[in-house]
């Protein structure tokens, strides 16, 4: 399914030539989708990544404005956003179709959100290995999987130049939590390194809507089209972007995800984007952390259950980050109702459900343990069944944590590996209450997660186990963290 004389082996010379770039590129439909039109300046042959809802005709005006003929009409996935007018374009310019085999499937017609798409098929494969031509630029294809089974990047080495598709996004990573998304095979922050660590880039064009701009290279020139595109012009030589330009250093300076053991079984997750979600905070630990008494910030307030040792007194700690303003809390449908009662706005769910807030995912899944919270006190004293669970938490950087709340051991923790793959688990540790080092060593071996963050230990002297007791147990990174201490994960 290659063309030689527009997809090649990379064992292809490259031509030995003195070359620029003419770039374009426009925003299209309710996705903000950007096209980009790709050409040497010298040649008449161009490219055309990724035309959106309604690019078609406009990319067919700049193509005739220019004297330009289009070689290939190249997908970077398969998504209904980065596809939309292939039909079209293709009718227009009779160019072929390339996309990566892995997400051929999606140009059917059928994934199309209620969209009359028009079903396409490709006739050219963007294989990793294989070499894209337009005139003198050769552009290698990276297969990056993740955002999508098919997912690549286009790269032109001697111009320094990536096209990243959703691979990458201005400031950050393209997400794998969509149907089909290769999350067994790559995170997102892989994407990221891998691309840093094959090939340099000096501009990426990056994925993102256009009012997140905050940076454009040198010489960019926007003008706005009649029919309500804009594109950008670049000058010879000067790739150019309507987004951010991503970096190689910027990239590489990324913030990562920070944990901070807050004490007993509490921990501050703080996002590399700086959304701060606290799980567990029980202020009245014995050894639960000075410097978090006061909650400097709260976007996600996600316990994993109401006894007192996770939410305080009458859940006093949780009611307290609940009420913050623009915080949004989670749990269980139990909890919520009784949250709501007192006033204060919770997302209720069950497990199996997934909720996104402040741009990170929290799947509510299974928990081996009780959940009664003890409300009031003397005769007046009750206890409510609110639930126990874990969470499953994707990061927008792309990372997965497991964080199981009080639990013991279970046989579908090996679910847990087979459907969300976390990288870091968060498990308890100190046994009486709930699993100790042994168990946990066993559950690590079903979560398959690389590295662990022990809670609920030491606060009382029937909480025995430790960290070095879980060592004997587990070839994962043990992170052993002071009350206070935080970790900063890396990739």
């Amino acid at each position: 399914m290659t063309d030689d004389a527009v997809v090649e082996s990379s064992s292809a010379p490259a031509p030995d030539l003195e070359h620029g770039v003419r770039l374009e590129i426009g925003v299209f439909g309710p996705w903000e989708t950007n096209a980009y039109l790709v050409w040497d300046g010298r040649s008449p042959d161009a490219l055309v990544l990724d035309p959106g809802m309604g690019a078609a005709d406009p990319l067919i005006g700049r193509l005739r404005e220019h004297g330009l003929r289009l070689n290939v009409i190249a997908n970077s996935h398969g998504h209904i956003d980065h596809i939309f007018d292939d039909a079209p374009l293709m009718r227009g310019t009779d160019a072929p179709l390339a996309i990566h085999p892995d997400d051929a499937y999606r140009l059917d017609g059928r994934n199309n959100y209620g969209f009359a798409l028009e079903a396409v098929s490709a006739t050219r494969d963007l294989r990793e290995g294989e070499q894209v031509h337009i005139g003198d630029l050769v552009f290698d294809v990276l297969h990056l999987p993740g955002h999508s089974e098919g997912s690549v990047c286009l790269y032109e080495e001697r111009q320094a130049l990536l096209l990243s598709g959703d691979v990458l996004f201005a400031g950050s990573y393209g997400r794998t939590d969509l149907p089909g998304a290769a999350r067994s095979r790559w995170s997102y922050r892989s994407h990221a390194s891998a691309v840093r660590s094959r090939r340099p880039f000096g501009c990426c064009l990056a994925t993102g809507p256009r009012r997140r701009s905050n940076a454009s290279s040198p010489g960019c020139a926007a003008s706005p089209r009649p029919d309500g595109c804009s594109f950008l012009a670049s000058p010879p030589g000067t790739p150019s972007c309507v987004l951010r330009s991503i970096t190689r250093e910027e990239t590489s300076q990324m913030a990562n995800l920070r944990i901070t053991r807050l004490g007993h079984g509490g921990v501050l997750y703080r996002s590399p984007d700086d959304v701060w979600v606290w799980v567990d905070r029980w202020t009245g630990a014995p050894n639960y952390a000075d410097d978090y008494r006061t909650a400097e910030k709260v976007n996600v307030v996600a316990p994993t259950h109401c006894h007192f040792d996770h939410v305080g007194d009458d859940c006093a700690d949780l009611v307290e980050l609940a009420k913050v303003e623009g915080a949004a809390t989670i749990g269980s449908h139990e909890m919520s109702v009784w949250l709501g009662a007192r006033g204060i706005d919770a997302v209720g769910m069950n497990k199996g459900g997934r909720f996104e807030a402040a741009g990170i995912g929290f799947t509510m899944v299974h928990a081996d343990h009780s959940g009664g919270a003890t409300l009031g006190s003397g005769a007046d004293q009750v206890t409510r069944d609110l639930g126990c669970w874990g969470w499953v938490i994707d990061f927008e950087d792309g990372t997965t944590v497991y964080h199981s709340g009080d639990t013991d051991v279970f046989s579908d923790m090996n679910l847990v590996r087979e459907r969300y793959e976390p990288e870091i688990a968060v498990l308890p540790i100190g046994g009486h209450y709930t699993m100790g080092p042994r168990d946990a060593g066993l559950a690590l071996e079903m979560i398959g997660a690389a590295a662990v963050v022990p809670v609920h230990y030491g606060t009382f002297p029937i909480l025995a186990g430790t960290p070095d007791d879980l060592r004997q147990h587990t070839s994962a990174s043990v992170i052993e963290l002071e009350p206070g201490e935080t970790w900063e994960a890396q990739p």
